[in-house]
């Protein structure tokens, strides 16, 4: 963030978390202030009295437990420094208590930042008490990924993938919501009608038996590869000639950005915040959520037209600057900047 603008000092209110180390070594300053509960009354109190220490310009919470808790501990606190709220997930209100308290708070908030518009209806739908001009679009900030260290074909060769299969991608959280099943079902139309060079790889973990049982319940199990959970994707995307993203619901999705970084044509749901980021027909063909079919004859059509594959991937290398952290940064200091012009 540029200090001429704005100097963050973050606060964690659980654990330092594993992003902490790295904005220390960025020259941010970093402290813990343990909330054991959102609404603990002495977590609240220290974190008050640590506001009032500070007296920031403003107050920056993200995600819903902490957005609760920094803006109680604001009002106490700094109750004349606005209070900006970001939301990450649609599915943060999960429930109705969730949204009233969403709600109660509403009157200490002077802003909201939501990661697509997607959210931002959401929001107007579901939480209809919040002024929708207090809402602020700012799409995810995606840091350019290391470089591979391995070509396409040494990591094929690493991960026992032919050198000279077709290979779909998906990396994701492997659960329900990012739709695993959906590509493992696409994939019983892929892999039919004699195309046995065709592989899928797939990078994410969490219910990872779930997925490997399902691959061998649709007889599919030898020509995909789960590689579970990994730190570094770069040498995971280089293996892919496509990106599948078979999401049911997403905000917004970062692995579209990724893969945008590597030149990889996408295929993914029209769904949430997705066309927002991979814009259908320019950086990737959008497909109904829950359909196999259609997923399967998106990925065919990219497998089998080279050139239409290369353009999509050309466009995402252009797009994904418009995700570049100076970019973000820039973009959320204005925000603070018309929230202080604002706020009396």
């Amino acid at each position: 963030m540029p200090t001429n603008r704005y100097t963050p000092h973050v606060i964690c209110t659980e654990s330092l978390g594993v992003n902490a180390q790295f904005l220390i070594d960025a020259g941010v300053t970093v402290e813990l202030i343990s909330v054991p509960k959102r609404t603990h009354p002495i977590g609240i109190w220290r974190l008050a009295r640590r506001l009032r220490q500070l007296q920031p310009r403003v107050v920056h919470s993200h995600m819903f437990a902490s957005n609760v808790t920094a803006t109680i501990a604001a009002h106490l606190g700094v109750r004349h420094t606005p209070m900006i709220c970001h939301i990450h997930m649609v599915n943060e209100w999960g429930s109705p208590s969730r949204i009233k308290t969403e709600l109660r708070l509403d009157r200490w908030r002077k802003k909201y930042i939501v990661v697509s518009q997607d959210c931002k209806n959401y929001m107007g739908q579901h939480l209809g008490g919040i002024n929708e001009e207090k809402i602020a679009v700012l799409l995810n900030s995606a840091g350019a990924l290391p470089p591979p260290t391995e070509s396409k074909e040494a990591m094929r060769r690493l991960l026992g993938i032919p050198t000279d299969a077709q290979v779909i991608g998906m990396v994701a959280r492997l659960d329900e919501e990012k739709g695993p099943d959906v590509l493992l079902q696409a994939c019983t139309k892929l892999f039919a009608e004699n195309h046995d060079n065709r592989r899928l790889l797939v990078v994410g973990g969490k219910y990872l038996d779930r997925y490997q049982q399902l691959a061998k319940d649709l007889g599919i199990e030898k020509l995909v590869y789960f590689a579970g959970e990994q730190l570094d994707v770069s040498n995971y995307y280089a293996a892919m000639d496509l990106l599948a993203v078979p999401s049911r619901q997403e905000a917004f999705g970062l692995v579209l950005v990724e893969a945008m970084q590597f030149g990889l044509p996408i295929v993914a749901s029209n769904v949430g915040g997705i066309p927002e980021v991979a814009r259908d027909g320019k950086e990737a063909l959008l497909i109904p959520p829950e359909d196999p079919d259609k997923l399967a004859d998106a990925i065919t059509m990219l497998l089998e037209n080279p050139p239409l594959a290369a353009t999509l991937g050309q466009n995402g290398l252009k797009r994904a600057g418009d995700f570049a952290p100076q970019v973000y940064v820039e973009r959320l200091c204005d925000i603070y900047d018309s929230v202080l012009m604002t706020h009396f």
